[in-house]
């Protein structure tokens, strides 16, 4: 079972495209195992992405803006608009978490998020260092603790956690229990009563 699959799978609906009667196309509607995944860019008959237009905004608005946390932390970001455009022309993400109910998708140094419903416009890209300065480029994958608020943030052999304004770490992962040979985390997911699991490989814990 391949977490990363499942996400792209979904990034993809995200995108606007629908299920696919290819079977070994990543579209397919049932799930199935690819050891190696190559994406065919598109000569075929398929659907194709759609965009929205982007909402309109006020030619004087500039510079940055100033949101509430859910811990009640004021949270400073760059506006941006709809950026699957821009998210399209990636090769892939470093990683890609949940935070706060919003999907958020990393890559070198930057950050797109859309709601986990899938509704809304796909918002990006942001600094990673304008909301989180203490933050390393490369994420890894990211998680919020559904009971106690906390954002974890995965690095290589590190993590960082965030609660408010206040950032701890880095730390290295033997500190969560990890074997000091797990190169990196790849991805989570959220189990219920407030327990996460996290990816490694073949592995998890």
């Amino acid at each position: 079972y391949s977490l990363f699959l499942v996400a792209a799978h979904e990034f993809g609906h995200s995108l606007g495209l629908e299920h696919s009667s290819i079977r070994e196309a990543l579209m397919y509607p049932m799930y199935t195992y690819l050891a190696d995944l190559q994406l065919d860019l598109g000569r075929g008959s398929g659907p194709q992405p759609t965009p929205p237009s982007p909402p309109p905004q006020d030619p004087t608005e500039s510079g940055d803006s100033s949101t509430v946390d859910d811990d009640g932390s004021s949270v400073t970001e760059t506006p941006a608009g709809d950026g699957r455009s821009s998210a399209c022309r990636l090769g892939g993400f470093d990683g890609v978490g949940e935070i706060q109910k919003v999907l958020h998708f990393f890559k070198d140094g930057q950050y797109w998020r859309m709601s986990g419903t899938g509704a809304g416009p796909l918002e990006g890209p942001l600094r990673i260092q304008s909301t989180w300065p203490a933050l390393p480029d490369v994420i890894d994958a990211a998680f919020q603790d559904p009971l106690t608020k906390k954002r974890f943030f995965f690095s290589g052999q590190r993590f960082w956690v965030s609660q408010g304004p206040r950032l701890v770490g880095p730390r290295s992962l033997d500190k969560l229990g990890i074997a000091r040979d797990v190169r990196k985390i790849v991805g989570s997911l959220i189990r219920t009563k407030g327990r996460v699991l996290l990816f490694s490989g073949d592995q998890f814990w």
